[in-house]
């Protein structure tokens, strides 16, 4: 039987673009067979929909380190352009 985890969230939006420079859209967090996999989805600065993604095996650690990567000063590494149309629209 596969162990459940909770994961809950609030994303201040304000503090994330202030912290970022990008705009929110959302956020999601999947187990996959081998680790975890958290998305968060935003706007750029150049009004791009993007995504910054980050997988691993324990997904406090998971969602943590990218919250911190997408607002580091390496942050522009993480971001990539995002096909799918989806989150929150503004």
């Amino acid at each position: 039987m596969p162990k459940l985890v909770s994961i809950s969230l609030k994303i201040d939006e304000k503090a994330f673009a202030m912290d970022t420079g990008f705009v929110f859209r959302g956020f999601s967090v999947n187990q996959g067979e081998q680790e975890w996999v958290a998305v968060i989805r935003a706007i750029s600065p150049k009004k791009e929909l993007v995504y910054a993604i980050s997988s691993g095996e324990n997904p406090v650690d998971v969602v943590s380190g990218l919250l911190e990567a997408v607002s580091s000063q390496y942050a522009a590494m993480f971001w990539r352009k995002d096909g799918l149309k989806g989150g929150k629209k503004r």
